[in-house]
């Protein structure tokens, strides 16, 4: 048995090709509302007699594609094309361009639509307002297409004007705030794509075994920054190079009511001191403490504590960490060391650990993942990238590795107590022979220095060094500027020397350690012209005939409450200079 199909006409279509569907069978669901971010927006007018003569927008979005494709289908059988061009003046839109291309014998058509001027998509990101000063401008439009059997038909186009409608103003609203910086990663000497070419050159024979094919890994290179896109970056905005140095004042007599107060940061609790000293040096992450206390109840309370101690408005933190006491006929002393606040991070507070990067990593990040418990960073030497399992430190703690990372790179270690900041900054900030052209950072006089003394120390004098990694590394030669570059330092082998920043940094740290020195010792006070002395800072002196300048290395800060109850606080800072 056969069913026989019999068609009297032909096929025509009676529907559009494009079909819209939304949600499931369950029932009709809207579909989520896009979002869009808004990357960037830059906006040129001038004017003439309160005319706009000239308009560019440009606009970049990143949730929508920067070219938009239409396809349509209709079953035709012979090629149709249309073309409509408008163009008008004065006021009116310059140009409008329309294309439509139908492939003939293919149900599939191109559509290519060009504007001159874009309108704004909504978003909730920004919003524009604006009104021309036109004699026709367009206030609305609306584009109906129809189609049937066979080819397109026509289209119909609405529009509405205004009749010399006048300026209002404009009004834009943009919302922007601080973005966060992030790792940002590129590839280096990647590979294009490509295919593998296999030859042979002579017949197969057998073989045990499988064939290895190897191919190099891409080089992935990331560093800590802001963001691509529209946006400026941190690095093309000009730095502020004035540096305004702390001076103290110059008086007859300098009248002071020193302060000494010490108290546990955990509950507040009043701690009764007799003396406390503060020292610590450039090599140091973490500063020395001694403190002597006025009875056995407050050695008692301030063990294994977080303490405050407070000198003439400043502020200084300490762990007492080892106690000790002191006992003889009608005399009793008790006292305790430790060590400044960072110590936290370090042995014993942090069990020792082996550290290394399993990933390419800027120095400063792999240092920032060095911290914990709240502690930030804050980088001031030149970033580089460091190849993976290039960073490499056996049984340190968390401090201790700081430490010891920044030293490898021509760098040290300040810290912000009260912040739990950790400062990287070079190990010279101003190198010592251009210590006559820089701006100090602290000017004192001659009615401030309690005491002055010096003395040299000769040691070798280099002016060139070589400065080198490991597998991964970079060979450099460093010489200091304006000299023969004769005079070899030992040569340096490190595997954080893995760009030439790091060369630079480190190589400079070797020379500038070199040399004669006159190593100064300066005893002054604290006060609220004159706060506490930094490592790193240049020193100035002014003295009648000639300002001494000199880089500080050691600071020691001691306050001591006699049987009187006067307190007497002071400052004593080391000072080496190039001679």
């Amino acid at each position: 048995m056969f069913v026989k199909l019999r068609f009297s006409s032909g096929y025509e279509v009676k529907t559009s090709p494009l079909i819209m569907r939304f949600g499931d069978d369950g029932g009709p669901v809207d579909p989520p509302e896009p979002v869009f971010v808004e990357t960037g927006q830059e906006w040129h007018m001038p004017w003439r007699n309160g005319e706009s003569i000239e308009s560019a927008t440009t606009q970049r979005w990143t949730s929508l594609a920067e070219q938009r494709d239409f396809t349509h289908a209709w079953q035709t059988t012979e090629a149709v094309g249309q073309q409509i061009q408008c163009a008008w003046l004065n006021g009116e839109p310059i140009g409008k361009h329309y294309q439509l291309a139908f492939s003939s014998s293919h149900p599939l058509t191109g559509t290519d639509f060009t504007w001159r001027y874009a309108s704004l998509l909504p978003s909730e990101q920004a919003a524009w307002h604006m009104r021309w000063r036109t004699k026709s401008p367009l206030s609305g439009t609306d584009f109906t297409w129809r189609w049937k059997a066979g080819p397109l038909t026509g289209i119909d186009a609405t529009m509405e004007w205004w009749q010399s409608p006048h300026e209002v103003g404009q009004s834009v609203l943009m919302h922007w705030g601080p973005y966060p910086w992030q790792w940002i990663c590129y590839w280096v000497a990647h590979p294009f794509p490509g295919a593998v070419k296999l030859r042979f050159d002579e017949q197969s024979q057998t073989h045990t075994g499988a064939i290895s094919m190897r191919f190099d890994e891409p080089q992935k290179v990331c560093y800590w920054g802001l963001p691509g896109g529209d946006q400026r970056g941190w690095d093309d905005v000009p730095t502020n190079e004035i540096k305004v140095p702390i001076i103290a004042p110059v008086a007859r007599s300098y009248l002071m009511q020193p302060t000494f107060t010490c108290v546990r940061v955990r509950d507040e609790m009043q701690i009764m001191l007799s003396s406390f000293t503060h020292q610590q040096s450039r090599g140091q992450f973490a500063a020395v403490v001694n403190l002597k206390f006025m009875s056995r109840i407050d050695q008692e309370r301030a063990i294994n504590e977080l303490l405050r101690i407070e000198l003439n408005g400043y502020e200084f933190y300490a762990w007492a960490e080892s106690p000790s006491k002191q006992i003889s006929f009608n005399n009793y002393q008790y006292s305790a060391s430790g060590r400044s606040r960072v110590a936290e991070l370090a042995s014993p507070n942090k069990a020792p650990a082996n550290y290394s990067n399993q990933t390419v990593q800027t120095i400063a990040g792999i240092m920032s993942g060095l911290l914990s418990d709240g502690w930030t960073l804050d980088s001031q030497v030149i970033d580089f990238p460091v190849p993976a399992r290039a960073f490499n430190i056996m049984n340190k703690a968390p401090a201790e590795a700081l430490n010891e990372a920044a030293e490898r790179i021509g760098a040290m270690v300040l810290c912000d107590d009260s912040l739990k900041k950790v400062r990287i900054v070079p190990r010279w900030p101003v190198m010592p022979w251009d210590t006559a052209s820089a701006t100090c950072d602290v000017v004192l006089n001659e009615g401030v220095i309690i005491s002055h003394s010096a003395r040299e120390i000769r040691q070798p004098d280099f002016n060139v060094a070589f400065v080198r990694g490991e597998q991964e590394g970079v060979s450099c030669r460093v010489k200091r500027r304006e000299t023969l570059g004769d005079r070899y330092a030992p040569e340096i082998v490190d595997s954080l020397i893995t760009d030439i920043q790091a060369a630079r940094q480190r190589g400079s740290a070797v020379l500038a350690d070199s040399g004669k020195k006159e190593e100064s010792t300066i005893k002054t006070k604290i006060m609220p012209q004159l706060p506490p002395l930094q490592r790193g800072q240049l020193i100035g002196i002014q003295y009648a005939q000639h300002l001494y300048k000199a880089t500080c290395d050691t600071v020691t800060v001691s306050a001591a409450v006699d049987k009187q109850g006067r307190i007497t606080i002071n400052q004593t800072a080391g000072l080496v200079k190039n001679v």
